[in-house]
């Protein structure tokens, strides 16, 4: 098991002696994948690069990576949904990285785990494992790129509607206000603002 440390802005001092490797993974739903690791503190040695979907099991390059890291070196990779499907892929790396010695910097949690065991390794597993952020970027990332999808095939249609306007426009016709009509449907006050407004549009 690794120590878990904090890298502010002088990784190197925390990190190993050896080469410094950059990884990027890059979605189809990536706004700006040119923003990963663009920041850090170091000159990179080699880079590798992987254009997949979070869901997608397949890394090449990643494996390549991993296949030519040697003892000593540092493995940079921007955050943890970048590398990791779910916490136990990230116990996976972390378990093979430290047995080769090998440092892991993730940059946007600013975490290093280095190539020292220790058991301050599984304490920050654990961690992680409590902090609900990390599955739900995982989930928000494949979202995305679902979406993304579904609009090149001119095939998204947005959130699916729980309730028509013309129920919503009935109960306001008689006379409750937005927010009573919302709890009495079970939708958002906004939904009933919504079609109140679209009716306004349609009547001009």
């Amino acid at each position: 098991m690794g120590i878990v440390t904090r890298t502010k802005v002088k990784i190197s001092r925390k990190a190993n002696n050896g080469r410094h490797i950059a990884y990027r993974r890059f979605s189809s739903a990536d706004q700006e994948p040119q923003a990963q690791l663009t920041n850090a503190p170091v000159q990179f040695d080699k880079e590798y690069e992987d254009i997949v979907t979070g869901a997608d099991s397949k890394r090449p390059q990643l494996n390549i990576a991993l296949a030519n890291l040697q003892q000593d070196d540092n493995l940079h990779i921007q955050s943890i949904d970048r590398v990791a499907r779910n916490i136990d892929d990230l116990q996976a790396l972390i378990d093979q990285l430290i047995n080769k010695g090998i440092a892991l910097h993730f940059h946007s949690e600013q975490i290093t785990f280095t190539g020292t065991p220790s058991v301050y390794n599984s304490v920050m597993i654990k961690m992680l494992r409590s902090i609900q952020g990390f599955e739900k970027a995982v989930f928000h990332e494949r979202q995305r790129e679902g979406i993304a999808k579904a609009k090149a095939r001119n095939a998204y249609k947005g959130r699916k509607k729980t309730i028509d306007d013309t129920k919503i426009l009935e109960e306001l016709a008689t006379g409750l206000s937005i927010r009573k009509v919302a709890g009495k449907l079970g939708v958002n006050p906004s939904t009933v603002q919504r079609a109140k407004r679209n009716q306004t549009s349609n009547t001009l």
